[in-house]
């Protein structure tokens, strides 16, 4: 009996792990770090309009400290990789000032929008067409555009969830303030350029304990726990890209610093196997008594 337990133990361990996603891991670090990403996004709409959506995709190249600038993480550590989608930033209240020839600079503030993070294993999302897939990469995920899921990213097999977020609103730290993110976009320079950033809060995922710090004060509102600057180009302009890559039908190509603070928790996966260890002992040590 003791042995057949054991193998039990021992298969559902096995079967645990190949069915769960890479184990994260930041070494132990506890600080402030700076998550480093290239991604393709596209509004709804006609974009720069109020009621527009802003959407996309992104992947991560690495996590580095915020002193020194330390490489904590980087794409392919233990078999991994890091991408995300992100969904429903809002625009609402939308300046824009037209300075002839046609050449703009627009004020872009947002409400709401959420996003979510996938540790898959490395090159799952290249092997399912990468940003190349444009907006074609939701239907293959048989999900809608403009939400958080896309192919080779949130339908991997051994993949799964690392984190979800979700911005707050107050961006300009004001007391009833609604914006989430406050964006703008220049066509004066070249390529065409855009920014936008915003205070995210974690709201759930596998590593949620680890990010959920409130790290980041704030004046006239609770502490958050990340604020990303986001940049962005037409992939279409020279200069915009780094190096030739596919590009799909996305409209703006990003760059998304997101900086916050880390703690140091056990790895989910290392829970769960502690979890399946103890509820074996269980098993034994009840039937030990019955006989």
């Amino acid at each position: 009996m003791k042995l057949r337990l054991l193998a039990l133990a021992i298969a559902a361990s096995a079967a645990f792990s190949a069915s769960a996603a890479p184990i994260f891991s930041l070494g132990g670090y506890t600080g402030g770090y700076s998550i480093k990403m290239r991604g393709y996004e596209s509004f709804t709409g006609a974009g720069f309009s109020n009621g527009d959506q802003n959407y996309g995709v992104l992947k991560v190249t690495s996590i580095v400290s915020s002193v020194g600038g330390s490489t904590l993480w980087a794409d392919g550590d233990g078999g991994a990789e890091i991408t995300g989608a992100f969904s429903g930033i809002t625009l609402a209240g939308v300046s824009i000032v037209n300075l002839g020839g046609g050449d703009f600079i627009a004020v872009l503030p947002s409400t709401g929008g959420t996003a979510s993070f996938f540790i898959n294993p490395v090159g799952s999302f290249t092997a399912a067409g990468g940003f190349g897939q444009g907006s074609a990469g939701y239907a293959a995920a048989a999900c809608a555009i403009n939400t958080n899921c896309y192919n080779g990213i949130s339908n991997v097999a051994g993949g799964g969830s690392l984190l979800d977020v979700a911005w707050r609103p107050g961006i300009v730290d004001n007391l009833g303030d609604t914006t989430t993110v406050l964006g703008s976009y220049n066509t004066l320079s070249s390529p065409d350029t855009g920014t936008a950033s915003g205070y995210l809060d974690v709201v759930g995922g596998a590593y949620a304990t680890m990010f959920d710090t409130n790290g980041i004060g704030r004046v006239n509102s609770s502490a958050a726990d990340m604020f990303a600057n986001n940049r962005f180009c037409p992939p279409a302009q020279a200069g915009c890209l780094p190096a030739p890559e596919p590009t799909g039908d996305w409209q703006f190509r990003i760059d998304d610093p997101i900086d916050g603070t880390v703690r140091t928790v056990s790895e989910p996966v290392s829970l769960a196997l502690a979890s399946l260890t103890l509820m074996v002992a269980g098993i034994a040590a009840r039937r030990r008594r019955s006989n």
